[in-house]
């Protein structure tokens, strides 16, 4: 079937679901998979990962009222027991590097909402548009990135997606709400920002179920009663005692939002983000393309009096999503808007279309030359964005780069500081500062080996700052005397992490080795916010 046929009826065959969705499949893998075996490990997903282990090792013992159950109970278990399961599976059987096998699943999670979002999409959007989504998502750099690694995230907008599309569904099927309730307590169990989708769900849900009969406010109501159930089901950490254990864990992350927490936006520290951050969030890391599909579908939409169906729910699911999670009164990193990606993207191809009709009505241009061009201008600067930004975050629209000067950088750069630290000198002690405390486990693993030699009198000659550290001025108070910024970990115009070296173990190693160590005088980032203590080395000298 071709896709002339294909595109020419609101749903698809069963064979064109197969064929496209394994194609989107593909798409949506690679570069999530490339994100999962290369990235820098993120400072969460050891926590993430670790809690997981424990929590199988627990389930496996049946010890459901070990006090090992309260680590890292303040964050919901689902995603953790995914990578816990995902470690076990993987080591056991693939003898994968856990933080590998964590990312996998994560993965997993990302092409699953790659994947829902065309299959669930056709009935609510037509299929043009949902194809269109589900690869504009697919190929959506900001989404990428954070698929690829072992965070609660994917496993949130995942659920959260198919809660709304399952939901959507119930305007046909009304127990699709029930499936749809189940769905939203997997997300809740994923992250707790979930609940700011509460509003845009009951407005979708009381349109879609139309609440015209008994049967209908019967599901209804039945909704939050599974939700919750599911809730307390997928969360083994709380079943020794649900309520309080929900309790304290949700009363901790209203607490963390009341007393806020420090982080870098618009090129100042905040400790609580104001609302229009997640307006700020969403322009910043989405190519100009998408907006500008996204701007033209919404205020050509506005300007009408009565609105298509599709149109209606997209508006509602985006917009108002947007003005829900405007709400957070702290934003550590640009992840915590990821829920918007999906329905930014069935905004922007809408927009696509509307375009492309719009052109070509009444013209005597190809109307396939129109969308085929207009394809492109979507999905070129997401190629493009990947291509630039392979394995890190990094990419942002246009007009917002690099991203140091707007955003959180979260990557850590440790893969490309510990290389440059190699090749300068193998036998060089190093420490991460901003780790100390938690056992400098990045070291400690495969994928960021660096043989370590004993430090001379207890000094590491180089210590490494990820970038977040020194936005958010976390650790530089921290740098003792006598370091001076050596080298800049740099990457498609964005810092990553800084390396400071101790001129006194310097001394030692050119003494040592009859050599002059110096290296490369680091590069400027332009920000007046970066630390330089004594001075770099090479002037130091």
């Amino acid at each position: 079937m071709g896709l002339r046929r294909l595109f020419a009826s609101s749903r698809s065959s069963i064979f064109a679901d197969i064929f496209f969705t394994f194609i989107l499949g593909i798409v949506a893998l690679l570069p999530r998979l490339n994100v999962a075996l290369n990235a820098d490990l993120g400072p969460d997903e050891p926590v993430y990962v670790g809690a997981g282990r424990v929590y199988i090792h627990f389930l496996r013992l049946g010890d459901l009222s070990n006090p090992g159950w309260l680590d890292n109970m303040q964050h919901p278990a689902v995603p953790k027991l995914v990578f816990g399961f995902a470690e076990a599976l993987g080591s056991s059987y693939f003898g994968l590097d856990p933080f590998i096998a964590a990312r996998l699943s994560a993965v997993g999670a990302g092409i699953l909402t790659v994947v829902a979002l065309f299959l669930f999409g056709q009935r609510v959007f037509g299929v043009h548009a949902s194809f269109l989504a589900a690869l504009t998502l697919a190929l959506n750099p900001w989404h990428v990135y954070w698929s690829g690694l072992a965070m609660l995230d994917p496993f949130l907008v995942l659920f959260l997606t198919l809660t709304f599309l399952m939901l959507l569904h119930s305007r046909w099927q009304p127990l699709w709400a029930l499936a749809a309730a189940v769905s939203f307590g997997l997300a809740f169990s994923s992250k707790y920002t979930a609940a700011l989708a509460v509003p845009v769900l009951i407005v979708l849900g009381l349109q879609a179920l139309g609440m015209k009969n008994l049967r209908s406010w019967f599901i209804a109501g039945a909704c939050p009663i599974v939700a919750c159930g599911v809730v307390v089901l997928a969360n083994p950490p709380v079943w020794a005692s649900p309520l309080t254990r929900i309790v304290a864990s949700v009363s901790w992350q209203l607490h963390h939002a009341s007393v806020g927490h420090p982080s870098f936006y618009a090129g100042q520290m905040l400790t609580h983000t104001p609302w229009w951050i997640a307006s700020y969030v969403v322009w910043t890391k989405n190519s100009l393309s998408e907006l500008a599909f996204v701007g033209v579908f919404s205020a050509a939409a506005f300007t009408r009096r009565r609105w298509q169906p599709a149109t209606q729910t997209a508006l509602i699911w985006f917009w108002g999503m947007l003005a829900t999670f405007s709400t957070l009164t702290i934003v550590v990193a640009d992840h915590y808007l990821l829920p918007l990606a999906p329905p930014l993207s069935i905004c922007a191809a809408l927009g696509v279309l509307a375009v492309s009709n719009a052109l070509s009505a009444g013209r005597s241009a190809p109307r396939r030359l129109i969308q085929w061009t207009l394809f492109a201008v979507l999905l070129v600067p997401l190629l493009v964005g990947l291509a630039q930004f392979p394995n890190a975050e990094g990419f942002t629209n246009e007009l917002m780069r690099p991203q140091n000067q707007f955003l959180p950088v979260a990557t850590t750069g440790y893969r490309s500081a510990l290389d440059w630290i190699a090749k300068r000198d193998p036998t060089a002690s190093v420490e991460l500062p901003y780790f100390v405390e938690g056992g400098n486990w990045a070291m400690a693993h495969d994928h960021l080996t660096l043989v370590i030699a004993p430090n001379e009198k207890g000094v590491p000659r180089f210590l490494v700052l990820p970038a977040f550290t020194f936005q958010d001025q976390l650790t530089l108070s921290q740098i003792p005397a006598g370091y001076c910024l050596d080298h800049r970990v740099i990457e498609s115009g964005v810092t990553y992490a800084d390396i400071y070296e101790s001129r006194i173990t310097r001394e030692r190693t050119e003494d040592r080795l009859g050599v002059n160590a110096n290296g490369p005088a680091p590069t400027g980032f332009g920000s007046t916010n970066l630390p330089q203590n004594d001075g770099d080395c090479d002037a130091a000298r």
